[in-house]
């Protein structure tokens, strides 16, 4: 695990898919391998969400596999152009997560609990019910205490 990030207080700026946000960091523990990432608050379920965001097709492969602690992230964002089907897996993963797939309209599609699949062979595949536009993981405890009306609000 790499060494957390030092926050001043200060505010961080953070590029991605060609769009810069400026997330708060004050006093947040946010280790360095999320912090490459970028972060942002979102709202999620009608409650703010500080994740980290995969919007490019290798964040989007990398995840979470090898993050052993959040610190101050509620979890993982994955972001995408247009709504797609994309099957997520948990290979080379040590510990469980959980995803909560939204459609277009930021409305809750469904929700799953992953099992890890730290040697690679045989790892089953999880799916949204219909196409999706954001993708939420989170440690246990995160997407699953959504209930069936949340919504995604990424801006």
């Amino acid at each position: 695990m790499a060494a957390p990030s030092a926050s001043e207080g200060t505010s961080v700026e953070t590029s991605f898919a060609s769009t810069t946000i400026s997330t708060s960091t004050a006093g947040l523990f946010i280790p360095d391998d999320l912090a490459a990432f970028g972060v942002e608050i979102i709202s999620v379920g009608g409650e703010e969400w500080l994740v980290a965001v995969a919007d490019t097709a290798q964040e989007r492969r990398d995840g979470l596999r090898g993050i052993l602690e959040l610190g101050d992230v509620d979890g993982m964002l994955f972001t995408y152009d247009e709504p797609t089907t994309t099957t997520f897996t948990m290979n080379a993963v040590t510990q469980p997560l959980e995803i909560a797939f939204f459609a277009s309209d930021g409305s809750l599609l469904n929700v799953l609990e992953m099992t890890p699949c730290p040697d690679d062979s045989g790892c089953p595949g999880y799916d949204s019910v219909a196409p999706f536009l954001w993708a939420v993981e989170s440690f246990p405890g995160g997407v699953t205490a959504l209930g069936p009306d949340a919504h995604i609000d990424p801006n």
